[in-house]
């Protein structure tokens, strides 16, 4: 009980501090998050491109032309490439992104093609992926022309109607899943990021409050005492896990205010229970660490090293399928790796059975297992240092 008091006077006088940095992380996770639902809606842009038409009698590069305007913003130019002054126009254009791909259509370009003869484009491009959208447009009109063209069709009229009837030829799509996938993703999110809040919230105040009972004057009454060195680590672990609890319901409630009802749901919950398996292993993370420093100037620096380190290497910042597979190595021997695997798998999920639960429950299992093994390496650690 007196191990407990005294926790809880140390946690009361640094109170100001603990709420500052909670609402700090908290207001990170709610930013990242609403910073992120802007970014995953898709919307379809339409490429900048220009095009210099010698060829302005040829039905097919009059189609092409009409191909192009209909998928993108088209400019025509009538220019001349050959001309310093004419070719520095279009490379100014492409420089300031004005327009991102250049198609050069040749005199008598339809008649050379109808005959046969390997006529070619030219083109000039910006390189980035709008440029790319536009050279996939050209490339399939001319690949849809080339393989009509060898099919023996001779006149241009009818090799043009053709091409037109077919390359616009889409697919009706049918969404068979009932998941809000915009709302799971978002969630899963801020249960991510919620690796770096908890694991930084947990480290900072349990460090600040075992310094407190790491200094000589405490460490020397504990030592002479009759209590057992292993009940002291054991209720204080106890008491770091009641706080870590508590910092949990936090993130729950404002995760559920985020959210609402995907919180409460069947997906909600796992995630939840997820990130309530990993709050106990940051807490004896922060528990182990604690131990062994008791320097209160190195807190800051130990909370950077170890929260935003596991958080970049795993997937808390970035999307674990982004990051590289030397870096994905690493992370492996880190307990938010597994944290947000398990999320990954969860939000993904459709049906909730043994089989697609498996996976969830072993990354969970093995949270768990990190948490054990901080817990004895905590316990060797207070008794070489009870026997030094």
């Amino acid at each position: 009980m007196t191990v407990f008091k005294t926790f809880l006077r140390i946690l009361n006088k640094n109170k100001m501090i603990i709420m500052l940095y909670t609402g700090i992380l908290l207001g990170f996770g709610a930013l990242n998050s609403r910073t992120t639902s802007q970014d995953m809606n898709f919307s379809d842009t339409k490429p900048a491109l220009a095009i210099i038409n010698d060829d302005k009698d040829g039905e097919l590069a009059k189609d092409l032309v009409r191909y192009l305007d209909e998928h993108g913003e088209l400019t025509e130019y009538d220019l001349d490439l050959s001309d310093s002054d004419d070719s520095k126009v279009v490379d100014d254009a492409l420089f300031y992104r004005q327009i991102h791909y250049l198609v050069y259509i040749p005199k008598d370009f339809t008649a050379r093609f109808m005959a046969g003869d390997d006529v070619k484009l030219t083109t000039k491009s910006t390189g980035d992926f709008k440029a790319e959208l536009s050279k996939m447009l050209v490339e399939r009109y001319m690949k849809t022309a080339n393989t009509y063209k060898n099919l023996d069709v001779t006149d241009a009229g009818e090799l043009v109607e053709k091409i037109d009837k077919n390359i616009d030829i889409t697919a009706d799509a049918t969404i068979t899943s009932k998941l809000d996938t915009e709302a799971l993703e978002l969630a899963g999110v801020y249960f991510n990021f919620e690796s770096y809040s908890i694991l930084a919230c947990l480290i900072y105040v349990i460090c600040i409050v075992m310094s407190v009972f790491n200094t000589k004057k405490i460490k020397d009454r504990t030592n002479i005492s009759s209590m057992d060195f292993k009940k002291h680590n054991t209720i204080l672990l106890l008491c770091n896990c009641m706080y870590s609890v508590v910092a949990w319901a936090f993130y729950f409630a404002f995760g559920y205010v985020l959210f609402g009802k995907t919180i409460i749901s069947t997906h909600g919950m796992l995630f939840a229970f997820n990130s309530f398996l990993f709050t106990i292993c940051a807490a004896t993370i922060a528990f182990f660490i604690g131990s062994i420093v008791s320097n209160k100037d190195a807190i800051g620096g130990i909370v950077n090293v170890v929260s935003l380190g596991s958080s970049f290497l795993c997937g808390a910042f970035v999307p674990a399928t982004w990051l590289p597979d030397g870096v994905l190595a690493i992370a492996h021997a880190l307990p938010t790796y597994y944290y947000i695997n398990a999320n990954d798998r969860i939000k993904q999920m459709e049906t909730f059975d043994m089989t697609s639960l498996k996976p969830v429950f072993i990354d969970m299992g093995i949270v768990m297992a990190f948490a054990l093994a901080f817990v004895i390496m905590t316990n060797v650690v207070s008794a070489k240092k009870r026997r030094a």
